[in-house]
């Protein structure tokens, strides 16, 4: 087993299983799900903490409106990237 290896964590939420390249991010099947089912959706989405909700493995479904925010962060900041 190689120790130089860097484990990939989805940049979502941080998960560390099931871990693939979704929508140019690397991201975990339950955030991967979850955008696939927000993300065409025209309902409004509220945040009790103004958009300032920390996102992680235990808080990833408590505020929908900030997950959707750090998967879409998460893809603008690796296509603006690759497109330099």
């Amino acid at each position: 087993m190689n120790v130089n290896v860097k484990e990939r964590l989805c940049q979502v939420c941080g998960e560390s299983k099931q871990i693939g390249r979704n929508f140019c991010a690397f991201t975990c099947e339950s955030c991967k799900a979850f955008f696939r089912r927000t993300a065409l959706k025209t309902i409004q989405l509220h945040c009790a903490s103004n958009g300032k909700c920390e996102i992680n493995v235990q808080t990833r479904r408590l505020c929908p409106k900030c997950r959707l925010k750090k998967i879409s962060y998460e893809v603008k900041r690796i296509t603006k990237f690759a497109d330099n």
